[in-house]
């Protein structure tokens, strides 16, 4: 009975996420330059890699290495692995609009149905839709593909699969570099918890570690002579600093930690909590992107980005902390209003997209750039 009952709650989120995406699709398929910030640049550009070769790719490489970028004229810098899949898809004849809205649906989808297999419950999964739709897929499709490929990473990580979690995360990071802010100390993470969390103090000193070495790694970035490196580096973002978001995010990983510090980690056979150790690597990997967002404000592009992307993730996670975790229920409130505050934020007060009009009044959206 209990075998069946899944069986169908399976294929009704199948369904659901199915539904979704042919919403999405024809939204992005109908979509115009005020769309979005960015819709009309992406629309743009692939436009132009429609005409790549191989050899194309392959000079690209070896001009920018190790950087896996390929640069599509006049000034676009796309990583390797989407631009592949960007132009494997216009190779077949179809039109920049509709990839664009093959890409997105399709990562929606996949997004919304794992996010139920990690076991988050339908309202969350609006609200942190709304969320990542807004910021990834109608503005920066690059990290709403990397988004989906984390969040499968997760999973496979929870199901004990940690070779396929980890290539995952390489073809994130493939997709959109910043990616590899979270996924590189949540897969260190992972690796090194089964030695690490005997104890609170140990558990918070190899915490401590991997959290300081991120940091320093994302500082680091604006000393690099890199010019796509560089350009988010020196981006002035007016959400970093002490703002409502930043304050919330620092109360919310407050609440984390000590649920982290002082939860339990094990289970009752005495082996290691698997989904508590993702939880873990997740809040980990959400660190150094909050701290980098409130006192990094001279590269508030970079910190901006990785916490939105940390947060998705993070939000995405929170199925896999139990109630018996101490002061789980706090994290959630916590979580909620962080996730609402930033949903008004860039829904409301400072549209994003139309995607969701008229649900969300339209509002006028004038590209700073437009790539024609």
């Amino acid at each position: 009975m209990v075998l069946a009952s899944n069986a169908m709650h399976m294929w009704r989120d199948r369904l659901i996420a199915a539904l979704v995406a042919s919403w999405a699709f024809l939204v992005f398929s109908g979509a115009k330059d005020d769309f979005s910030y960015d819709f009309g640049n992406y629309i743009g550009y692939f436009d132009r890699l429609a005409s790549f070769t191989l050899e194309d790719f392959w000079s690209n490489l070896e001009q920018f290495a190790p950087y896996p970028y390929i640069f599509v004229p006049p000034a676009g810098l796309f990583e390797v692995g989407f631009a592949a899949l960007t132009w494997a898809l216009l190779s077949t004849g179809l039109e920049s609009a509709t990839v664009y809205a093959l890409l997105a649906s399709t990562s929606i989808a996949v997004r919304i149905f794992l996010l139920r297999s990690l076991g988050m419950k339908w309202p969350l999964v609006a609200f942190i839709s709304i969320y990542s739709i807004t910021l990834f897929e109608a503005n920066a499709i690059r990290l709403g593909i990397a988004l989906t490929i984390c969040t499968a990473a997760l999973l496979a990580m929870v199901r004990g699969r940690g070779m396929v979690a980890g290539t995952l995360l390489a073809l994130a990071s493939l997709s959109h570099l910043q990616a590899a802010a979270f996924a590189i100390p949540a897969l260190a993470w992972y690796v090194i918890a089964p030695s690490g969390t005997r104890t609170a103090v140990r558990r918070l000193a190899l915490a401590f570690m991997v959290v300081l070495a991120s940091i320093v790694a994302a500082l680091s970035l604006q000393f690099l002579d890199f010019a796509k490196v560089t350009d988010y580096a020196e981006r002035i973002s007016g959400a970093s600093g002490l703002n409502a978001v930043s304050v919330t995010a620092l109360v919310l990983m407050a609440a984390g930690l000590y649920s982290f510090a002082l939860g339990r980690w094990r289970d009752q056979a005495g082996m290691q909590d698997r989904q508590m150790t993702v939880w873990g690597a997740s809040l980990i990997a959400a660190l150094p992107a909050v701290t980098i967002l409130v006192i990094a404000t001279e590269m508030g592009a970079v910190g901006d980005r990785i916490w939105q992307f940390a947060f998705s993730m993070l939000v995405g996670c929170s199925p896999l902390m139990s109630s018996d975790h101490k002061h789980a229920g706090a994290f959630s409130v916590v979580m909620w209003v962080c996730l609402l505050i930033s949903v008004v934020s860039i829904t409301v007060r400072y549209p994003l997209s139309n995607f969701f009009a008229p649900l969300i009044p339209h509002t006028p959206i004038t590209p700073f750039t437009l790539i024609t």
